[in-house]
């Protein structure tokens, strides 16, 4: 399953065209494939469309950077997807207020408390909250902000992501 996904919808992020990368994932074997575009949904129709025809389960998600739940100082990236349709509203809703001038995180994260289950939540790898807590040997930290994630996400669903590219042979071998 191939989840941390952006495309071209992603400006200066990303060139992964949907249709190539639906082909390839189809003739690798996936069974189901994800996106998470920086913010917005734009390419979700499109991915949603491609996956449909190639027979791949579509996984919709939006790759959202907002202030940390503890240290607010700072902006983290995290990937929210979609459990169904009403997940995918939320997200709308989301992508909507991410594209404000002035962000409004504290709505963002009563929207997603409302509809945690609609909702999953991956952490963002080694540049998320978490990841980065971890990384300083903060483990007060890292598990404050654990605990926030399930009281708004739930404990069901709230994952760690675990990035392999770059390739690094010792990450790999500690897994």
């Amino acid at each position: 399953m191939l989840l941390n996904v952006r495309t071209a919808y992603s400006l200066l992020n990303s060139t992964v065209n949907i249709q190539d990368y639906v082909k390839k994932a189809r003739d690798l074997g996936y069974q189901a494939i994800g996106i998470a575009d920086y913010n917005v949904l734009h390419g979700v129709l499109e991915f949603y469309q491609a996956c449909q025809e190639s027979g791949l389960k579509a996984l919709v998600g939006i790759t959202l950077e907002l202030k940390g739940l503890v240290r607010s100082d700072k902006s983290y990236p995290f990937i929210v997807y979609a459990k169904n349709y009403d997940g995918y509203l939320v997200l709308l809703k989301i992508s909507r207020l991410a594209n404000q001038k002035e962000v409004p995180t504290e709505q963002i994260w009563k929207l997603v408390s409302a509809q945690k289950d609609q909702l999953v939540v991956v952490s963002g790898g080694r540049n998320g909250e978490i990841e980065q807590a971890l990384i300083h040997d903060d483990i007060e930290w890292a598990v404050k902000v654990l605990h926030l994630w399930r009281e708004y996400f739930g404990q069901e669903n709230t994952y760690l992501g675990m990035p392999i590219y770059p390739f690094n042979p010792l990450e790999i071998s500690n897994l």
